[in-house]
């Protein structure tokens, strides 16, 4: 494998780690939200 390629490798997988870092913290955020929605809705019946 080629010198570069395995740098290439490297900077792929921390931008992938933190990408699901990012899309884990959106999707606890929309969890939290859609709850607050579902209080509020139900409140309102």
């Amino acid at each position: 494998m080629p010198e570069g390629t395995l740098s290439c490798l490297t900077c792929l997988t921390d931008e992938i780690a933190i990408l699901s870092a990012a899309l884990d913290t959106l999707a606890t955020s929309v969890r939290r939200h859609e709850e607050q929605l579902r209080k509020l809705t139900t409140g309102n019946s």
